[in-house]
């Protein structure tokens, strides 16, 4: 079990870096949006929600990692609920990581396209929501299958 407190420990580390480094990025980009082209309010509306959004559900993994850390129960239905090989062939079946992978690359480079160019932010936001249904029709006929 200590094997499993170090890597949700490491997990929560890392998770705490991409906060900070997406507070930074975003902030160093809206500091300097005068020196990039106009965007229209809308993509500047959507960025701060995908910001807020994505950093909300980050502090939420984070404190569930840091209570799992401090209470042994809680670490230890974190850990039955991490290796259920139900979910984890739901996971398989799906190619969950890498389509999750896709989501992520697409978000950013949608988010980062909406600071230069209203035509690709949108083509990449379809692209994203799409893959997204994708994977979440996916998930949802297998989990009713097995």
């Amino acid at each position: 079990m200590e094997k499993f407190k170090d890597k949700i420990r490491i997990r929560a580390l890392w998770m705490s870096a991409i906060v900070i480094g997406l507070a930074v990025s975003y902030l160093v980009l809206f500091l300097n949006q005068d020196k990039l082209p106009k965007m229209p309010n809308f993509i500047m509306s959507f960025h701060a929600g995908a910001l807020c959004g994505l950093e909300l559900l980050l502090m939420l993994d984070i404190f569930k990692n840091v209570r799992a850390m401090r209470d042994e129960r809680a670490l230890k239905k974190l850990y039955i609920e991490e290796n259920d090989e139900r979910a984890i062939m739901i996971m398989q079946k799906t190619g969950a990581m890498g389509i999750t992978i896709c989501i992520i690359g697409l978000g950013v480079g949608t988010i980062i396209s909406g600071f230069f160019n209203e035509i690709v932010f949108f083509s990449l936001l379809g692209a994203t929501l799409f893959t997204a249904l994708v994977k979440g029709f996916f998930k949802i006929y297998f989990h009713y299958k097995f």
